[in-house]
């Protein structure tokens, strides 16, 4: 399947400034399949040395790690010519296995004329303890997030709808009733079954919902797995807990998240390293609380006050009991569309890198997102279908005066009364566009 990191692998080749290439992401994201793919079809061979599933390959990094000594135990090993240029050298779950890390530093600064990718599904922990050697400078950095709508769109054959999209979002043109129907009941089957790409080609090879459902279920425990397996055992159950808790806590009035829904009278510094392990896991997140709308949003943050959104919409779902078949039928409207549709705005942007913010007066009106375009501050609001009165988008309006608002929801495209309305399924336009904090 098509997906925008195997792009981003290619420009990383083509780079004059290419440097070793850490590639992090949560699990079963694609980031080894992509990777092995993009290998396959643009170097002679790939060498990949998998920690996981062949632990004692670390032994090779147990002495020396001068490139030219590795790259002598890495033939002998494999029984492969390692050439410049020609082969790809491939580190998976290269947190295994600290020095194979610390080894891109010395690739980047004595033999860069090879071509290495670094990868793992926990790195983001990894790299944040105190005993980790993190080749600082020396590496090019590359996240990956499970398929986003676009690539959803590529996915099931439907890359010509793309430019119709862009175009109706750039001129605020409503587009043709016919297409914006079949988009939003494509919208409503990725809101289902999320962009795990193992869910969305099951799905599509299958035309059923029922594996999907059961490979979610096995997404989610993998998840788990990895919790009881490689966070401390001391925070192990705050950290399940922390995870299971996030739908109850966007199903609150204030979605800010609260200690308290996952013990009765914890307290921030409870939870604290619960939390830092899901954010650095990439399995949640986090949107930020602004104080003030100026510039830098991310100065402006209260660290304190802070939503977590699942990384990916259909765990969210699943967690929820929500079933497939009404999310795809549009069966059911209530607080757990509104939490879905929004939810499923968070993983546009973060799949594009953009940190989330909101915003909230005195919790009496709360603005989804605020967004930086062309240097203006834009609140953005997410509904779930099409009734689109909002207190709180007014109330942003009449203290801030922005050039213009964002809501995003079941309508069809237009701007009017100073709103610019983008459909759920045009939300990965607005991720993609020139943004800054």
């Amino acid at each position: 399947m098509r997906r925008i990191i195997y792009e981003n692998l290619l420009k990383w080749k083509e780079s004059s400034h290419r440097k070793p290439l850490l590639i992090n992401g949560a699990r079963q994201v694609g980031k080894t399949y992509a990777v092995m793919e993009f290998g396959r079809n643009h170097y002679e061979n790939v060498v990949c040395l998998n920690f996981e599933s062949a632990p004692r390959l670390a032994e090779l990094f147990d002495d020396s790690i001068s490139p030219s000594d590795l790259i002598k135990k890495i033939e002998i090993f494999f029984s492969v010519a390692v050439k410049p240029d020609t082969t790809l050298l491939f580190f998976d779950e290269v947190q295994l296995c600290n020095r194979a890390l610390t080894s891109l530093k010395y690739f980047n600064e004595d033999a860069n004329q090879y071509h290495i990718i670094a990868a793992g599904s926990l790195l983001g922990i990894a790299l944040n303890r105190k005993n980790f050697s993190f080749p600082v400078g020396k590496v090019n950095m590359l996240n990956v997030y499970p398929m986003n709508f676009e690539e959803f769109l590529w996915a099931n054959g439907k890359e010509q709808m793309i430019p119709l999209i862009e175009e109706s979002f750039s001129g605020n043109t409503k587009m043709q009733n016919v297409f914006h129907d079949t988009l939003m009941e494509l919208y409503r089957t990725y809101l289902g079954i999320g962009g795990m790409p193992e869910v969305v080609g099951e799905y599509i090879a299958a035309s059923s919902f029922m594996q999907s459902e059961n490979t979610i279920s096995e997404i989610y425990n993998s998840y788990i797995t990895d919790i009881t397996k490689h966070a401390d055992h001391k925070q192990v159950m705050k950290i399940i807990g922390c995870f299971d808790s996030i739908g109850s806590q966007l199903a609150k009035p204030n979605q800010k998240f609260k200690y308290s829904l996952v013990k009765p009278k914890a307290t921030s510094s409870y939870f604290e390293d619960a939390i830092d392990w899901l954010k650095y896991a990439r399995m949640v997140l986090p949107c930020y609380r602004l104080e003030h709308v100026e510039y830098p949003l991310v100065m402006s943050r209260n660290s304190g006050f802070f939503k977590l959104y699942l990384s990916d919409v259909g765990i969210l779902r699943s967690m929820m009991k929500v079933s497939i078949k009404d999310v795809v039928l549009g069966d059911f409207d209530n607080i757990y569309s509104g939490i879905l549709a929004e939810n499923y705005v968070a993983c546009e942007f973060f799949s594009q890198d953009q940190e989330l913010f909101y915003w909230s007066s005195e919790n009496t009106a709360e603005v989804d997102y605020v967004i930086r375009i062309n240097g203006a501050y834009i609140p953005v609001e997410v509904k779930a279908n099409t009734h689109n009165r909002s207190k709180s988008l007014n109330e942003y309006i009449g203290k801030y005066h922005p050039e213009y608002a964002i809501r995003i929801s079941g309508k069809n495209f237009g701007f009017e009364n100073g709103i610019k309305s983008i459909p759920l399924y045009a939300a990965f336009c607005l991720a993609r566009s020139k943004s800054e904090v």
